[in-house]
């Protein structure tokens, strides 16, 4: 088990070194905040997917 975990953890350690570049230092995101972004963007797209089978149907 233990195996295991130093394995992960050393995809941990590497995922966090190629993000940092792209973060700028800054802190990564709460994940009540992206929790709630992708509430709001899949909201977003029902919206305009049902727009879209309207426009499809009247075509």
């Amino acid at each position: 088990m233990k195996a295991v975990l130093d394995r992960y953890a050393g995809f941990i350690r590497a995922a966090a070194r190629a993000t940092s570049p792209m973060l700028n230092g800054a802190k990564l995101p709460k994940m009540d905040t992206l929790k709630e972004e992708c509430r709001k963007l899949t909201a977003e797209k029902k919206e305009l997917y049902a727009e879209y089978r309207e426009v499809r149907r009247s075509v």
